[in-house]
């Protein structure tokens, strides 16, 4: 969902069944060695 929607973290966590954002950022770090922004920011590079 972060690919490819400027949803926000806090709604993406919630569809993913967290309810606290900080959690979700915390577990997204654990296994992804990135911040959700992070992630979002490196697959959003535009390459015109």
């Amino acid at each position: 969902m972060l690919r490819h929607s400027d949803a926000p973290v806090f709604y993406i966590a919630q569809k993913v069944g967290i309810d606290n954002v900080s959690y979700f950022i915390k577990l997204f770090k654990k296994y992804e060695q990135l911040t959700p922004h992070s992630y979002r920011s490196i697959w959003n590079t535009d390459s015109d």
